[in-house]
């Protein structure tokens, strides 16, 4: 996820936002907004058929 401890680990490897975007996260980086519209999605009405369902909300990240 987009944070500033992530971007400062980016900065000290040297590395573009673009090269760290091909080593470690093809889709780029999550941004909150988008983790909190996974969040509201589970509590809405349209995810009343979701059970014991584990949502990945990585950007791809695990399917590497």
């Amino acid at each position: 996820m987009k944070t500033p401890m992530v971007s400062g680990f980016f900065d000290e490897a040297f590395l573009t936002d673009a090269e760290a975007q091909r080593k470690y996260q093809p889709s780029g980086l999550i941004e909150a907004e988008e983790v909190a519209e996974v969040a509201v999605f589970l509590v809405s009405d349209e995810s009343r058929k979701m059970t014991g369902s584990a949502v990945m909300v990585d950007g791809g990240y695990t399917a590497l």
